[in-house]
């Protein structure tokens, strides 16, 4: 709204210029703040899941698998 362009044309020019949607940089986003507060904090995995806005730990576990290929906690205990 303050850029004065539509979703589609801000999505649009994203892929373009990066080749990647917006979905996908705000997922990689997403998972580097995981992993750092994973690996940079003493937070619960149910307080890093709460600080990212998932909407519980369950969901927030999947997700971080999905993308990454582990567990929090096992990313978590690698450290």
């Amino acid at each position: 709204e303050k850029l004065k362009i539509s979703n589609i044309h801000l999505c649009t020019t994203v892929k373009k210029v990066t080749g990647n949607t917006c979905a996908e940089i705000i997922s990689h986003m997403v998972i580097m703040d995981a992993k750092s507060q994973l690996k940079s904090t003493h937070l619960s995995i149910q307080e890093i899941s709460n600080s990212l806005n998932f909407a519980n730990t369950s969901f927030f576990g999947k997700y971080f698998k999905q993308h990454t290929g582990t567990s929090p906690s096992r990313y978590k205990r690698k450290g």
